[in-house]
C-alpha cells in the first residue's frame, strides 16, 4: 500500500510539473509570436524569437539599473537639500541672545543705549552680565550697562594667570567676578555692554586654535547720535569683543581667538576730553574712599 501511495504522489507531481511547464511554454510562445514591429511570426520564427529572449532580458536589466540609478541620484539630491534646510533651521534655533561688549571707551552713558539700538540690542542689565560671567564670559573692558552702571566680567582662571605675571599686570582686569558698579558721572567714557543677538565676527580677524590668547584694546571713532552709530555699525567700526579669550560667542562650537584692530584712525576732537582718567580712578571703591577723605577733612576744618 505504501508503494502505491508513493507512486501516486510521484504521478501527481509529474502532472503538476507538466502543467506548469506547459503554461509557461504557452505564455512564452504567445509573447514571442510578434516581432518588434508587432507583426505575427511563423512557428519557426516564433521558436527562434523564444530563444532570442536573453538579449531582451539583458537590455531590460540595463534599463532597470538606469532607472534605479536615477532614483538614487534624485533621492540623494532631495536628501542633501533637506539636510541643508534642517542645518539652516538648527543654526537659527541655536542662535540666542547674549551679553557682548563694544570695545571702545568712547561713549557716555547717554550715548550707550543708542549704540546698542544701532545693533538691534539693548543695554545689558547687571543680572544678565552675572549670568554671562557664570557661562564663562571675560573681557577686560568697562562697559556702560543699565541703571548707570559700568561693568565687566573677569574669569578666575585668567585672573590666576595674571597673578603669576609682573606686578603691573596683576590688577589690570580687576578681581574674579563682575567688576565695576554705579558711576555718578554720566560723561565718563566707557565701552558698552549690550544684550541681544551678537553681530557676526569678521572672518578676516578670526583665528581658530586650541589655546587662548590675551585680550587686546582698540579705539573706535566717536559719534554722538543713533544715526551716526548705525553708520559706524554698517562700516564695521563698532568693534565687538569676543565672549572670552577662547571663543567668539557663548554658543560657538569651535575654539577661536579674535584679532582686534589696534587703531581705527580716530578722528575724535581731543578738546572734548576734559581730563585723562586712569583705570584705577574708575573703580567705585576708590571714588567712595576719596569722598570719605574729603568729608573727614571738612570735619577737621570745622573743629
Amino acid at each position: 500500500m505504501g508503494f502505491i501511495e508513493n507512486e501516486k504522489n510521484l504521478i501527481t507531481l509529474a502532472l503538476i510539473s507538466i502543467i506548469i511547464v506547459g503554461i509557461f511554454s504557452y505564455n512564452l510562445y504567445i509573447n514571442s509570436n510578434y516581432d518588434i514591429d508587432g507583426n505575427n511570426l511563423g512557428c519557426f520564427d516564433t521558436i527562434r524569437n523564444m530563444f532570442g529572449m536573453l538579449p531582451i532580458i539583458g537590455s531590460g536589466i540595463e534599463q532597470a539599473v538606469d532607472v534605479v540609478t536615477d532614483m538614487i541620484d534624485t533621492t540623494k539630491d532631495v536628501v542633501e537639500k533637506e539636510v541643508e534646510k534642517v542645518t539652516k533651521t538648527v543654526k537659527k534655533i541655536i542662535k540666542k541672545k547674549e551679553v557682548y561688549n563694544i570695545d571702545s571707551n568712547d561713549f557716555t552713558y547717554e550715548e550707550a543705549p543708542y549704540v546698542c539700538q544701532a545693533l538691534d540690542s539693548k543695554l545689558a542689565t547687571y543680572d544678565q552680565i552675572i549670568a554671562s560671567h557664570k557661562k564663562g564670559s571675560h573681557w577686560c573692558n568697562y562697559g556702560w550697562s543699565a541703571n548707570q552702571m559700568a561693568l565687566y566680567p573677569t574669569q578666575k582662571k585668567i585672573w590666576d594667570k595674571l597673578q603669576k605675571g609682573p606686578e603691573s599686570s596683576k590688577n589690570v582686569c580687576g578681581k574674579p567676578g563682575v567688576n565695576g558698579g554705579f558711576f555718578e558721572n554720566k560723561d565718563l567714557k566707557f565701552g558698552v555692554n549690550c544684550y541681544g543677538f551678537k553681530p557676526k565676527a569678521d572672518p578676516a580677524k578670526l583665528v581658530y586654535h586650541n589655546d587662548g590668547i590675551s585680550d587686546e584694546d582698540i579705539h573706535i571713532k566717536r559719534n554722538d547720535l543713533l544715526n551716526k552709530f548705525k553708520k559706524m555699525a554698517e562700516d564695521g567700526k563698532l568693534e565687538v569683543r569676543p565672549f572670552s579669550n577662547k571663543k567668539w560667542s557663548k554658543y560657538s562650537y569651535k575654539n577661536s581667538s579674535y584679532i582686534i584692530n589696534s587703531n581705527h584712525n580716530n578722528e575724535t576732537n581731543e578738546s572734548i576730553y576734559k581730563e585723562h582718567i586712569d583705570d584705577n580712578d574708575k573703580n567705585p571703591n576708590n571714588i567712595e574712599s576719596e569722598n570719605e577723605n574729603e568729608n573727614l577733612e571738612e570735619e577737621s576744618d570745622v573743629i
